[in-house]
């Protein structure tokens, strides 16, 4: 008998991962795969700042994912146990919830020079190897959010014979912070972008170049690099306890998301959204 578990490499409920994974364990009442380990491993090689772009930070992540990824499949090999997995770093025969854009896709379309990243990041490497593997092994079944996402997996890997599916995601009330006096009309624009330079940082500066009089505030790391005066950078804020009454529309530009929690929570909380028809969340309003 198969006992079907669920498999991540984050339970922390301040990122959009980790807030998936904890609404699927909801949702599908399935007992989690390795989370003890998870937890012991974390307090090994810290990880507890998820969003640091610091070196040191991000060396422990990509150290902590390897290690889990090699426990994690070495674990199904020795038991019955089917995964649905949560992340890139999904142990090999597992059925991958392909939960961000496509690696190689985002790779392509960001840097001009994506090759040179590719061959001399090991990370970049590791990732690419692994979301390869899941998409064509026949064994597991392919889990995207979108067929946003589905299509750039077909346009950079070719067609798979693996059987795929298309999911909407969705989370749990607790994750949103709704509030009674919505829809307020200001002139107060919102985005929420962990990493400003693939998430519309060239539309967001060419709007507020082009509407001066409006103030654009951006949620997000401290290092994003911000051109003009009324674009303002709030930082990494817990977007579950964020006020959303102070603004009034919620841009969300990026052409690779595969689908947007964050704009779904400004959706919820009353903001009029601004979305490109590039992103999964798109799929919504059609």
């Amino acid at each position: 008998m198969i006992n079907y578990k669920i498999f991540s490499n984050n339970y922390n409920n301040k990122t959009g991962l980790g807030k998936q994974t904890l609404s699927l364990i909801k949702q599908l009442k399935l007992r989690t795969k390795l989370r003890r380990t998870y937890e012991v491993l974390s307090k090994i090689i810290p990880i507890e700042n998820l969003q640091s772009k610091n070196f040191l930070s991000r060396i422990n992540r990509h150290l902590f994912n390897l290690l889990y990824f090699l426990i994690g499949t070495l674990s199904t090999l020795l038991s019955k146990d089917k995964l649905i997995s949560m992340s890139v770093v999904s142990p090999i025969n597992s059925h991958a919830v392909h939960f961000a854009s496509c690696h190689l896709y985002a790779l392509k379309k960001v840097y001009n020079n994506f090759l040179l990243r590719l061959i001399l990041n090991p990370t970049n490497i590791f990732y690419v190897f692994l979301e390869f593997c899941h998409y064509k092994n026949k064994r597991s079944i392919n889990i995207f959010l979108s067929e946003i996402e589905k299509k750039q997996f077909n346009e950079v890997y070719g067609l798979t014979k693996a059987r795929s599916v298309v999911i909407r995601p969705k989370l749990d009330v607790k994750f949103y912070n709704p509030k009674k006096d919505m829809y307020n009309y200001g002139i107060n624009f919102l985005n929420i972008s962990h990493n400003f330079k693939i998430k519309g940082e060239h539309i967001i500066n060419d709007i507020s170049s082009s509407f001066p009089q409006n103030r654009f505030f951006i949620v997000g790391e401290k290092s994003n690099k911000l051109e003009k005066e009324n674009i303002i950078n709030l930082g990494v804020n817990d977007i579950s306890r964020f006020d959303f009454n102070k603004y009034n529309f919620f841009i969300y530009p990026s052409k690779l998301d595969s689908h947007s929690f964050s704009l779904e929570e400004g959706f919820i909380n009353g903001l009029i959204p601004l979305s490109s028809k590039n992103v999964g969340f798109s799929e919504i309003f059609s």
